[in-house]
């Protein structure tokens, strides 16, 4: 059949219902069936595509005409069936649309009880008492249907896995030389002194060039056995990180400048300010490093003279951008950042030449380490003679500056892509060209595609057109992954993952048996790296924080046993609304039969005066092991509270007005949740409920999708109610509109997405990550209606560690409670009784300032020019024993002198000794011989005179 036939049928078949067979409603039926039928053979008939994708349509449409059709199957045609009325139940009556106030759900009757509740109770001055625990269980039960399966995210984890070992773990093409690589470099030492082909000292690009670095190149190999030539080398990099960090620090001012003033030009003052602290800067350097400079030979001379040209180069630029007769006086920034780009090639260029020296390649990098910066110096030589051809055919910073800019951003960068990734432009304009006429066939076969009339005829519904699977070739398991989730290839990964598993039943194991594996051992493991951590490092730490290491069932019984059921948290309270007041005390209570611990910290927070209240005492113990010089004694603090109050330059909303905004926030954020997440508690078997005297109960889910819903509600009130206090009270942010502007932007942003989009994104978190949170709230009430305790679980469940850990919170806020409770009499001395305050923020200040002296007297001590006083004391030990050997001398040769004149000799040499050491200060002249003539002179005060 060919495809106008199809198309005619259909239309005839459709048209040729008459008026009679759309009355019966079975015929009508299997028309339409019919008219489906010839429609999926018209499909079959001319495509060769999805044949898969076409049944489960074809499947999804008829069950859904068939759904249609049950109703009226078996009605005789004769007989006519009367419309049952639609006002049978009234759409006002169904309480679960909520649609009539007065008759609402239960689960809405329950929402706005439990929300008229929690408005009195945060308005009404309460106090409270919690107590938290917490207890650990497994993640699955050991009877459970899922006992031995895997999550989703150890599914991922093991499938890529997996496809790492079944295609190559790709660490050859990281970028970075292999251990292989790393272990057979270019040349050993070794070998490069035993080689008697080589005698000069030549860089890798001059001895492949089989040239010198300039005539009269002499410097013989051997100078590789030099100390002196490796330090000076050392230096010279010192000296020209130096001048690039003056270099660099004159761009960043030049880009704050232009940042400003884009159409500033090169004689403003204020640039020529910044370029005389950047001479002042060279200059110093270069002084510092006059020695160094002097000393160079060989290749280093040429690294000095690289950075003066690559500083001059960037100089001549940036006149030439900013010159007063550019052709375009607003400066495009990227145009002007490709000049600094430039010059920090050339600066690295300079250093990169160094590396290609023997002493430093010796023994370390292979040859296609070398190869790779030699093909980035010539990417980088490229790039400057383009500037200079630029220049010489007039097309200058000043009149072509995206000439200039382009050599940059698009061949250089192109050209250094290729260099680091050791890409051939030949090879891979061949592969562009091949990709190319394979295209242009791929298009040309396309039109061939379509069937014939016999092939559709050959086809029925259920044939499929056999098409030769294409399997492609990949270079690692990390590309195959890339390239299934690029792709959204489930197919192939669901592939990789059957194979995997019929593999594990079957018990072939690959390098590693993955199932016998920890996850936190695949995670940490260098064949899973996760970018960012570095491997086996970076996952130890996150073994540390989210406890990785799976727990036995044994293990968590004794984590609850030892752990988790001795130790309680306590908190009491007291909440004064009409103060914006909230006064507590927290105490961490840990109580076995061989360990007792209670640590306790009572605070205060005044909202509406921006102040936090603490025990001094309770702080203590740990700044005595901070800081124990600036610890006050217990007399000094016995009886007294510190109070802190918030910087006024951190308070530029009052903290009372945000605190009531955020309460209010959140109510209005609970108000918009849907109801059904509100049900009422059966309170018969609630030991709890029994335990407080309640009447009623009340609980509210939030997983994940509700939290982030709440959550985002929360933000968006709390955004427009700030928004509204400002307008509302312009004199106090007259000086604030970068405040301002932070909460329009914060409006425009609450534009952008939904609350619910805040749930839904959480929910696709919790789906793949190995941590997921269930919070379930309770509220009891006594007949009255009053909020009188509430509890809270908290359940964070962990694949990874194969536990499910449990936070329960139970509070009390009944007065009865309060006061038998062995922390409110604490509260009530410490806070309700006039006790003397200490001004917190002051006693900081002077702890910073005695501080900041301390690091002033530091950083001085660090630029003191200190002597070295090993040849200093050395130098004056020569002196003395040459003066030794003269007297010694002297003596031997006037042996036959009479021995009165000797002794008077002797005697008149211990006064000029004595003289000397006695006199207010001695100077030392060293020696004027070359090894000593930088030696600078150095005066000994007398108190360290022998």
């Amino acid at each position: 059949m060919s495809l106008n036939k199809v198309k005619k049928n259909k239309v005839k078949n459709w048209l040729g219902l008459s008026k009679h067979q759309l009355s019966k409603p079975h015929q009508t039926a299997n028309s339409h069936i019919s008219i489906t039928h010839v429609t999926t053979n018209s499909h079959t008939s001319i495509t060769k595509k999805s044949p898969k994708l076409l049944v489960i349509s074809i499947i999804s449409t008829n069950l859904a005409m068939l759904a249609g059709c049950q109703s009226t199957t078996g009605v005789n045609s004769s007989q006519t069936t009367p419309i049952v009325s639609a006002n049978a139940t009234n759409v006002e009556d169904i309480q679960l649309f909520n649609i009539d106030k007065n008759q609402s759900s239960s689960a809405q009757r329950a929402k706005d009880f439990l929300l008229s509740a929690i408005n009195e109770h945060l308005n009404s001055e309460h106090t409270s008492v919690t107590q938290l625990r917490y207890h650990a269980s497994p993640y699955v039960g050991v009877d459970d249907i899922e006992t031995n399966d895997d999550s989703l995210f150890k599914t991922f984890l093991k499938v890529r896995e997996f496809q790492r070992q079944k295609y190559g773990d790709g660490d050859a093409d990281d970028g970075y030389e292999t251990d292989t690589e790393e272990r057979t470099p270019y040349r050993s030492e070794e070998d490069y002194l035993a080689d008697d082909s080589i005698d000069t000292y030549l860089r890798y690009d001059d001895e492949v060039a089989g040239t010198l670095p300039y005539e009269g190149y002499d410097v013989s190999k051997e100078i590789i056995l030099t100390d002196d030539y490796q330090d000076n080398s050392d230096n010279i990099y010192y000296y020209t990180s130096s001048y690039d960090d003056c270099l660099t620090s004159y761009s960043i001012d030049l880009d704050e400048l232009l940042e400003v003033e884009p159409n500033i030009d090169i004689n403003d003052k204020r640039i020529t300010k910044l370029k005389t602290t950047y001479d002042e800067c060279t200059s110093t350097v270069n002084k510092k490093y006059k020695k160094t400079i002097d000393a160079a030979i060989g290749y280093q001379t040429q690294y000095i003279d690289g950075q003066h040209n690559c500083s001059a180069t960037f100089h001549q630029q940036i006149n030439s951008l900013l010159s007063p007769q550019r052709s375009n006086q607003s400066i495009n920034y990227d145009e002007y950042d490709s000049i600094y780009q430039t010059y920090a090639v050339c600066y690295h260029n300079n250093h990169l030449k160094a590396d290609l020296e023997p002493i430093y390649y010796l023994d370390y990098s292979s040859k296609e380490s070398l190869d790779i910066k030699l093909a980035q110096l010539q990417c980088a030589e490229q790039l400057f003679d383009g500037h200079q051809n630029l220049d010489a055919a007039g097309q200058t910073f000043a009149t072509k500056p995206a000439a200039h800019a382009s050599l940059y951003y698009n061949k250089y960068n192109d050209c250094d892509y290729r260099a680091q990734n050791n890409l051939n432009s030949d090879a891979d304009d061949a592969l562009d060209t091949e990709l190319e006429t394979e295209t242009i066939e791929a298009a040309e076969a396309e039109n061939e595609d379509i069937l014939t009339d016999d092939e559709a005829e050959a086809i029925n519904v259920e044939g499929e057109y056999e098409v030769d699977e294409y399997e492609p070739e990949y270079a690692s398991g990390d590309e195959k992954f890339e390239h299934d989730l690029a792709n959204l290839d489930f197919q192939s990964f669901l592939a990789d993952y059957r194979e995997m598993k019929a593999q594990e039943a079957a018990g072939v194991a690959g390098d590693s048996n993955i199932e016998d594996e920890n996850l936190a051992d695949i995670l940490a493991s260098s064949r899973f790296p996760i970018g960012g951590l570095g491997g086996i490092k970076g996952m130890s730490a996150l073994n540390m924080l989210f406890g990785l290491n799976q727990n036995t069932p044994q293990q968590i019984d004794a984590k609850n046993y030892y752990a988790y059921h001795p130790l309680v948290i306590h908190a009491v309270s007291r909440y004064q609304p009409n103060q914006q007041m909230l006064t507590s005390v927290y105490s961490y209570d840990f109580d076995t039969p061989t360990l007792k611990l209670s640590l306790q910290m009572p605070v205060e927070f005044n909202f509406k005066q921006a102040k936090v209240t603490l025990d001094p005492a309770a702080m203590m113990p740990v700044m005595a092991m901070m800081s124990p010089e600036n610890t006050p004694t217990p007399d000094e603090i016995t009886g007294k509270v510190v109070t802190f109050e918030l910087p006024e330059e951190m308070s530029k909303i009052p903290v009372g007005v945000f605190q009531q905004s955020f309460l209010k926030a959140i109510q209005q954020g609970l108000d918009t949740l849907n109801p059904e997440y509100f049900t009422d508690i059966d309170l018969q078997n609630d030991t709890f409920a029994q335990q407080v005297g309640a009447t009623r109960g009340i609980k509210l889910y939030l997983g994940s999708k509700q939290s982030g819903e709440l959550l985002g509600k929360i933000l968006k009130h709390l955004s427009y109610d700030l928004k509204n206090y400002i307008d509302k009270h312009p004199n106090e942010f007259a000086n604030h509109s970068e405040l301002k502007q932070k909460i329009d932007n914060w409006l425009v942003y609450n534009q952008g997405f939904q609350a619910k989009d805040v749930g839904s994104m959480l929910q696709v978190i919790e789906a793949v990550a190995p941590i997921s949170f269930d919070q379930f709230n309770y509220f009891y009430f006594d007949a009255s209606g009053h909020l009188i305790a509430k509890q809270n679980k908290t359940d964070v469940s962990s694949y990874l560690s194969q536990t499910n850990n449990s936070i329960v919170s139970q509070t009390r806020f009944d007065k009865a409670a309060f006061n038998a409770s062995p922390y409110a009499k604490q509260l009530n001395e410490l806070f309700f009784d006039n006790r003397q305050s200490i001004n917190g923020n002051k006693w900081k200040k002077s702890l910073d300032a005695k501080q900041a002296l301390k690091d002033e007297g530091r950083y001085a001590r660090y630029s003191y020019d200190l002597p070295n006083f090993e040849d200093k004391y050395a130098q004056l030990y020569d002196d003395y024993a040459n003066y030794d050997d003269d007297y010694d001398d002297n003596e031997d040769i006037d042996k036959d002198a009479n021995s009165n004149d000797t002794e008077q000799s002797n005697t008149q040499a211990i006064a000029v000794s004595t003289d000397t050491i006695d006199i207010e200060e001695t100077t030392v002249i060293t020696p004027s011989d070359e090894s000593s003539e930088n030696i600078d002179e150095y005066t000994i005060p007398k108190e360290q005179q022998y």
